[in-house]
């Protein structure tokens, strides 16, 4: 039975693997399931045992995307540093995973494709997720009572500073074909917009 469960989970995987490479690659829409099926050398009725269709797929993908972000970012918690180490904390983190990891590479691509399409409501949902989690905004207002950074700028305006900067650095180095250090070079802008006071 056990070996039952493990081969249907790594189909599952396998599944999930071949669906995010062909959406960041080419897209929600011009992914067919026969495609994902192919790529994960699986049959339909293997995809159609552990997903509804297409969407039901999709949508577990972006779980399972918002999932790992959570579990990698555990550091951010830490109570050890003041507020405005833990956002530096998580922004390094964050950039470095992106940087180095396949997974959120992929991932992005397909957001990026997503932008424009009835779908980006799902990708928002996922964002206040995390956001609620780890209360982003709350750390920004704990830095600015902290002395940390200025209160010229209230928590809200901060955290829409930190995730358009954040944002388009991530998306300028996946278009460009990554020519830069993005960990770097995020540690570098944080360090600048967070010493203005």
């Amino acid at each position: 039975m056990d070996n039952v469960k493990g081969t249907s989970l790594e189909t599952k995987e396998k599944i999930l693997k071949s669906a995010l490479d062909l959406f960041a690659e080419k897209g929600y829409d011009s992914s067919s399931i026969s495609e994902i099926c192919r790529k994960a050398e699986i049959t339909k009725g293997a995809l159609y045992w552990h997903f509804k269709d297409k969407l039901d797929l999709y949508k577990e993908l972006i779980n399972l995307i918002l999932q790992r972000v959570m579990e990698d970012a555990h550091e951010f918690v830490s109570e050890e540093h003041s507020p405005l180490n833990k956002l530096r904390i998580f922004n390094k983190n964050l950039l470095v995973m992106v940087e180095t990891l396949d997974f959120y590479q992929k991932s992005l691509m397909m957001f990026l494709r997503e932008m424009r399409s009835e779908r980006v409501s799902d990708l928002h949902k996922s964002v206040e997720i995390l956001n609620e989690k780890y209360c982003f905004e709350r750390y920004f207002q704990k830095a600015i009572k902290a002395d940390e950074i200025s209160d010229a700028l209230a928590p809200n305006e901060y955290l829409d500073l930190f995730k358009s900067i954040f944002t388009s650095l991530v998306v300028n180095w996946l278009v460009k074909g990554k020519p830069f250090d993005l960990a770097k070079r995020g540690e570098r802008y944080f360090e600048y917009i967070f010493k203005i006071k």
